[in-house]
């Protein structure tokens, strides 16, 4: 593999990497600050309103001025994320720490993505673009993996601090190492002054630009987006729940030990999805046999509160494989059909069209959690099943049309 798509693959594992060293146990340090349980969803809400607002612009920005100055920056508002919610001693400054946590992630997502496929498709024009997806999933889920449990073994308990602090001067030197690396790297953006990059109509022409690339791939695209909405929500929930569900299944547990173990396995499970993806080639049925298998785990955990041993523990971990395994499908097939010049930007609006679903489920799933317990959770795994008649209807309807063409 080329050099530069090796040290893009290496810088976006040591930004997801570094965050993982306080991953397995933020969720309970934030509850020891004073966030209530339905709190966690509330922060997700914020994060999820946030990226919904600023993603878009951002990636515009990325593909106009450059992806390397934008995933830079993300480095930085990380750090200052960790140092953030470290020196924090009240819910306010969780909450000012999640305003810099959702703004480096709106920054990241989107031109990373777009920057690491076009040097793979321009070093490796031969290759599909969800092999690099692939591998770029195994192995930063391998390393999140052993920073998760490097994280959990040292740090003294739940409470600690000393490894957000440690995670934040990570990054910071890493922010001047990516700095330094992709300041030159502006190969897959126009040449545009600073007053073109914030003319209104030039955003209106390129947003205009992204929207027929959707409407003109309708009958492929609606398939996938409906059923990336549905697995999104759902790995967004028990991403923000797993730690306080685990600790129900085994009595309130508060070994930081034990839950980096777990969350070493959850990020092994979704490592292993990247590798697995090689193996199939009918993708379509692949995808009815992965949501099958998502909705018969979920309706199991809507008992997990009655099992109180290891088997819950193995449908969560289970699950993350499942869903992860979905996502670098549907995300190599919608990259097949984006233009370099835009591909930042398309991948931010299909992920807000996601995030206009997510971000009100939230709020609504924070209340239901405050009334009827965790037990609501998996339950959501429900609405995968609106998917599967969605997806078989849609694609009938795309024969038709073909037909009648």
């Amino acid at each position: 593999m080329h050099i530069i798509v090796q040290k893009l693959i290496f810088y976006g594992i040591a930004f997801l990497a570094t965050r993982m060293l306080v991953g397995s146990y933020s969720s309970l340090y934030l509850l020891s600050k004073g966030l209530p349980i339905e709190g966690l969803a509330m922060l997700k809400g914020m994060q999820a309103g946030i990226i919904l607002i600023l993603s878009i612009p951002f990636s515009y920005l990325s593909d106009k001025y450059g992806r390397e100055k934008i995933v830079s920056l993300s480095f930085l508002c990380s750090a200052i994320w960790l140092a953030l919610t470290a020196y924090g001693s009240t819910v306010s400054w969780l909450y000012a720490g999640e305003v810099f946590n959702a703004l480096s992630l709106a920054l990241f997502n989107g031109p990373f993505e777009a920057l690491l496929i076009d040097a793979f498709q321009k070093n490796h024009p031969s290759r599909k673009i969800s092999e690099i997806l692939g591998i770029f999933s195994k192995y930063s889920f391998i390393v999140m993996a052993l920073a998760a449990l490097l994280g959990a073994m040292l740090a003294t308990s739940t409470e600690s601090s000393l490894f957000w602090w440690i995670s934040f001067l990570i990054l910071m030197g890493f922010y001047v190492s990516t700095f330094k690396f992709l300041k030159n790297r502006n190969e897959n953006c126009d040449s545009y002054s600073m007053k073109n990059i914030f003319s209104k109509s030039d955003f209106l022409s390129h947003m205009k630009a992204t929207l027929n690339i959707i409407s003109n791939n309708k009958y492929f695209l609606i398939p996938f987006l409906l059923l990336a909405i549905a697995v999104n929500l759902y790995y967004q929930v028990i991403l923000q729940y797993w730690q306080p569900m685990a600790s129900l299944l085994m009595d309130d547990l508060k070994s930081t030990f034990f839950y980096g173990i777990l969350f070493v396995f959850i990020l092994l499970a979704q490592s292993a999805s990247g590798k697995s993806i090689m193996l199939f080639k009918n993708i379509k049925n692949l995808l009815f046999i992965l949501i099958f298998l998502l909705v018969f785990t979920s309706f199991i955990l809507v008992f997990f509160q009655r099992m109180k041993n290891i088997f819950g523990i193995s449908l969560i971990v289970l699950s993350f494989f499942i869903i992860r395994l979905i996502q670098i499908i549907v995300s190599g097939k919608i990259n097949e059909l984006i233009p370099g010049n835009q591909r930042a930007t398309f991948i931010s609006s299909t992920s807000t069209i996601m995030r206009l679903f997510l971000f009100p489920s939230l709020f609504i799933i924070a209340t239901l959690v405050s009334i009827m317990g965790l037990q609501v959770i998996p339950a959501l795994g429900t609405l995968l099943i609106i998917s599967i008649p969605m997806l078989v209807t849609i694609s009938t309807n795309e024969k038709t049309e073909n037909v009648k063409s």
